[in-house]
């Protein structure tokens, strides 16, 4: 069944050495079951129309000068709003803007919802069991990033700080979730700056591979 992606839940710090690599404050967000006063995932909005398809190019927002790519294991909310299908996705996050934005204690929308924001893989599809058993398998994944042949990030969704199931739980309890809605999961260290020419690689290893090319000009 073909399912058009109106929102992207995403999920921002959850795994402990990006946070530290951006220089907030790790002991802020620290497994819950650990001295954490954070219990919830902290969640940001993309539009699903800034979604981009594996293969194709994409240019980056005259506004920003530092966009970053930041490479996670997304999830698609089926027609039951149930998990059906996971892949590998881009972040796309104007990290001047951002660091802006976070000043001026303002929403992040800017840096992270701008045109070609979420290029995005295939999907691979889950099997009709039930969603736990569809968590377990997605619990220890590795996931990583090239950028012109050259490693920028590499992941284990094992070491997430919230869990799958724990994100998808909130988000569709607090949030109007459609079916073909995707979530963004996190990303690990790592990120880094793009610039046009570059060639980017991502994969989950042993399910799916994707590829993007950055424009020479800025949209």
């Amino acid at each position: 069944m073909h399912l058009n992606c109106q929102n992207i839940w995403a999920v921002g710090r959850n795994y402990a050495e990006h946070i530290r690599e951006l220089g907030n404050d790790a002991n802020s967000q620290a497994k819950p079951s650990n001295h954490s006063s954070t219990k919830n995932p902290m969640i940001f909005l993309k539009s699903g129309s800034s979604i981009v398809a594996n293969s194709k190019s994409f240019s980056l927002p005259k506004f920003s000068n530092d966009v970053h790519h930041e490479v996670e294991v997304a999830l698609r909310f089926g027609p039951e709003l149930d998990v059906d299908a996971f892949t590998v996705a881009l972040d796309l996050t104007a990290r001047d803007t951002q660091n802006l934005l976070k000043a001026a204690a303002h929403p992040w929308t800017l840096a992270k919802s701008f045109k070609h924001s979420c290029p995005l893989g295939e999907w691979s599809l889950l099997s009709a069991d039930n969603e736990s058993k569809a968590f377990e398998k997605l619990s220890d994944l590795k996931f990583s990033l090239r950028v012109n042949g050259e490693l920028r990030q590499q992941g284990n969704t094992k070491d997430m700080i919230f869990s799958m199931q724990t994100i998808c739980d909130y988000v569709r309890e607090h949030f109007a979730v459609l079916p073909g809605d995707v979530v963004l999961t996190g990303t690990p260290a790592g990120v880094a700056a793009i610039k046009p020419n570059d060639f980017l690689e991502a994969e989950i290893s042993n399910f799916t591979k994707a590829n993007w090319r950055v424009e020479s000009s800025y949209a």
